[in-house]
């Protein structure tokens, strides 16, 4: 699954699903010592699950609580100094919280 099918979930699904996929993968790493597993990239997608649901777990648990937060982009010109002159390299964007009282 990707990370958008998990930010529909709610926290208590997530958290039973990452239960489930630890699980599953210790369950895995035992099965590839006594060597029975075959496909050992079946690990490697199991490890990345979890962290993609750990990841959206975490942004859940530490979302603003009001709606009046909004994120403002600023964009920012990286300037590289040389012998020659200055100039630009490129443009970064950078997020900053703005809280509305």
């Amino acid at each position: 699954m990707k990370a958008r099918d998990f930010r529909k979930m709610t926290y208590k699904k997530l958290s039973a699903r990452v239960k489930e996929k630890q699980l599953e993968l210790n369950t895995l790493e035992f099965d590839l010592k006594l060597g029975q597993v075959k496909n050992t990239a079946d690990l490697k997608k199991l490890r990345k699950e979890i962290a993609r649901i750990k990841t959206v777990l975490n942004a859940q648990e530490y979302a603003p609580a009001e709606e009046e937060n909004q994120l403002v982009v600023k964009k920012v010109k990286v300037v590289k100094k040389t012998e020659t002159g200055v100039k630009a390299v490129k443009e970064n964007s950078i997020k900053n919280k703005k809280i509305t009282k």
